[in-house]
């Protein structure tokens, strides 16, 4: 049977950068799952997926080290649409080889939350299959907690954003967080420049309205609102 399926070259590099970029240790020890249905390629690590329109033949998943699909992002060659297909036991990205496995369309995929807990990855031992928790790419940090929990040495908490964060997602991180655990997730930068960002709408709003009188407590609730309700993506860069 032939696997393949093309993609634009310019949709793949972006969401595997941007993935690269969020993914944490834990993320890197995983597996990617790479799956096709309603016309689009889902890309799916522990507690993160995108999807990206996607035309061909497909098997029913394909898992990869995630470690190396991520960092393939960075330099996928220039062609466009860009191929994708399933050769014996490896993932074929323009003319690159990657290690794979192909699954069986009867074995469920097991859903981790975003900010999985230790306890949510040791749990998954006991309410699914060996072959459905390898299916979703989650064998090497099952094995990990385990061997942890052995030990009597829990996993380190470790804080994930959303695959697109407003200005909220990340401000609400530093508000509920304590600041080794944000350092420990690698998200100190983008804590530190949400919070300048913050000051700085803030600053704006109170130039605007400063005829009215309004008082720096009213301001700030009146800003922290404001991003609430209209959440303001959090863009690299900014």
């Amino acid at each position: 049977m032939n696997v393949w399926l093309l993609v634009r070259r310019d949709d793949l590099a972006r969401e595997l950068t941007r993935m690269a970029r969020l993914a944490r240790a834990m993320h890197k020890r995983a597996e990617a799952v790479l799956a096709f249905g309603d016309g689009r390629l889902t890309i799916a690590l522990p507690g993160m997926r995108t999807a990206i329109p996607a035309d061909g033949k497909w098997v029913p998943s394909v898992r990869v080290p995630a470690r190396i699909l991520l960092d393939f992002g960075r330099r996928l060659p220039k062609e466009d649409p860009f191929l994708l297909k399933v050769e014996e036991d490896h993932l074929v990205l323009g003319g690159h080889a990657i290690p794979c496995q192909r699954d069986h369309p009867e074995l469920r995929l097991v859903r981790l939350p975003l900010n999985a807990s230790p306890a949510d990855i040791l749990r998954v031992a006991s309410m699914y299959t060996p072959e459905e928790i390898e299916r979703s790419g989650l064998s090497p940090l099952v094995r990990q907690a385990q061997a942890r929990h052995k030990r009597g040495r829990p996993e380190p908490r470790v804080i994930w954003l959303p695959l697109y964060p407003s200005l909220a997602d990340i401000l609400r991180v530093a508000a509920m967080c304590t600041p080794e655990e944000i350092e420990q997730s690698g998200l100190a930068h983008r804590v530190r420049r949400a919070q300048a960002r913050r000051r700085r709408l803030v600053a704006q709003a109170g130039v605007l309205l400063a005829p009215l009188g309004i008082s720096t407590d009213d301001l700030n609730q009146l800003v922290d609102k404001c991003l609430r309700e209209l959440p303001v993506v959090m863009r690299e860069g900014l």
